[in-house]
């Protein structure tokens, strides 16, 4: 009788014990002059969440591409491009 294999379901959000993950690979293809860091799953939900203040997504966006922490419309659009991978 043959062993069945379990598949390790990897997660797609990054924690402390996973650096260098595939998606942080892949994300730094779709931005490689930024070289971004992968989401939290609360940092995900918030930016797909309509309600979030601009000041948290400043917030996100500084520690995800090491900047600084202002908000713009361009770095939201930079942060919905980033989750919408993880989808």
């Amino acid at each position: 009788m043959k062993k069945l294999k379990k598949e390790k379901k990897e997660s797609k959000f990054c924690t402390e014990e996973t650096k260098n993950c595939s998606m942080q690979k892949q994300l730094a293809e779709i931005f490689p002059y930024h070289l971004p860091n992968c989401l939290t799953e609360s940092e995900f939900d918030s930016i797909n969440n309509k309600s979030t203040p601009e000041e948290e997504l400043g917030f996100i966006y500084a520690r995800v591409f090491n900047s600084d922490s202002s908000y713009s419309e361009k770095r939201y659009n930079q942060l919905k491009r980033i989750a919408k991978e993880y989808k």
